[in-house]
């Protein structure tokens, strides 16, 4: 059986499924932990359940940093009120940036259910 070369118009669009399937945010670690602090408008901390400090950038976001006067402290004050202090997350970290945080794409919170309660 003798095997023909992949005509060349589909090497790039099979070069480019096979990327996506390798680099998936399904593929991504995600971890679970508390929001201890919010740095700025794209920044956050938590705290895992070992107990280690996890700082994280949300990606896709541009948030004017702190210095950017009144701007940063509007995105910062923002994010502290999506994810409070003590707010449990799911993040699916898929990257490390150039500063060493980890990068998640995706941020899943952790609420309790208003309507569920003891039954009587």
């Amino acid at each position: 059986m003798k095997f023909r070369p992949l005509p060349q118009e589909l090497i790039l669009p099979l070069a480019m499924v096979l990327v996506g399937l390798f680099y998936s945010p399904a593929l991504a670690q995600t971890i679970t932990g508390q929001v201890i602090s919010i740095g700025d408008g794209d920044t956050l901390r938590i705290k895992t359940a070992d107990q280690k400090t996890l700082t994280t950038r949300l990606a896709c976001i541009d948030a004017p940093e702190m210095s950017q006067s009144p701007y940063g402290d509007a995105a910062r004050a923002r994010l502290q009120q999506l994810l409070p202090m003590g707010q449990t997350v799911s993040l699916a970290i898929a990257d490390t940036d150039r500063y060493g945080r980890s990068v998640a794409k995706g941020v899943q919170l952790k609420v309790k259910d208003p309507f569920k309660r003891p039954l009587k």
